[in-house]
């Protein structure tokens, strides 16, 4: 069965048309599709809690402990384990494990009934404000030239990027600084590593959109002469967490239709109106 990873835009939407997690459920497992959610979903829900919405934080959540989707490992996770995996050859496998997930419903059956505490309310304004940060601290790499050679081109601008990696020990070292820090300082790949990693993209579909990723918000702030929206940098989370799964599923129609396929090109997608024009009418009722 393949997998359809859920943005929190689909199930924000769901609430608001009051379609259940049963009936998109039933949708799901009609096209044969597995529903996933990633660690950062339920950080964007839990948001709610601190900015004095518990109560849609609560519905949010319950509809998601009665959807009974599937859990991927977060980012850092993935990141460090595709690292590994570079160097050993050791499978990955993207799914939280079940003493995390176990961890995880308790938490979401706690927000579920409305309890919240101040280690949460505290760890969530936290992250907020790691991600604000971190876009105000944005700077590209480049030379600033970038639009002047490939104007809004990225598929030109991506492919001559990775055409010409190995032969460039600048873009090397980058690539090589990325992960870096993306494990925490945990793995420093070699040459070697990184010629494996450009050639066989695919095999490591978190670093991959990690990358892309990076590229790409280089693109848009040269040629756009600007930082681009939180929302760029958001989107691109989702992204990579939702990297192994068959499907991505969003609501954001914009998003989807000019923007993902620069993070991660062979991932397919879809709305949630693509889901409910295309779904057998007996699934959902009038």
């Amino acid at each position: 069965m393949k997998t359809a990873f859920i943005d929190t835009s689909i199930i924000s939407e769901c609430s608001r048309q009051n379609i259940t997690a049963k009936i998109l459920g039933g949708i799901l497992t009609a096209k044969k599709l597995t529903p996933v959610i990633g660690i950062y979903l339920t950080y964007e829900i839990a948001r709610n809690i601190v900015t004095n919405n518990p109560d849609k934080a609560s519905q949010l959540f319950s509809f998601i402990h009665d959807l009974k989707p599937e859990f991927s490992r977060s980012r850092d996770d993935l990141y460090t384990m595709e690292a590994q995996k570079l160097k050993t050859d050791d499978p990955v496998d993207y799914m939280l494990t079940n003493q995390i997930k176990i961890l995880l419903l308790k938490r979401i059956d706690d927000y579920c009934n409305g309890k919240f505490d101040q280690t949460h309310e505290d760890f969530i304004r936290i992250r907020q404000d790691g991600l604000k940060a971190s876009r105000q601290a944005w700077q590209p790499i480049n030379d600033g030239k970038i639009h002047k050679k490939y104007k809004h081109n990225f598929n030109m601008f991506i492919n001559d990027f990775f055409s010409s990696l190995k032969y460039n020990p600048k873009k090397m070292a980058w690539v090589r600084m990325v992960i870096l820090i993306a494990t925490e300082q945990k793995i420093i790949l070699t040459d070697k590593e990184i010629i494996k990693f450009i050639e066989n993209l695919t095999a490591y579909p978190a670093l991959r959109s990690l990358i892309y990723t990076h590229i790409y918000l280089e693109f848009l702030t040269e040629t756009n002469n600007a930082i681009p929206a939180e929302d760029r940098f958001t989107d691109a989370l989702v992204m990579i967490e939702g990297s192994y799964c068959s499907i991505i599923a969003s609501n954001d129609e914009s998003f989807m239709r000019n923007h993902a396929k620069n993070i991660n090109p062979h991932i397919e997608t879809i709305t949630l109106k693509q889901l409910l024009v295309t779904v057998r009418a007996d699934i959902i009722p009038a």
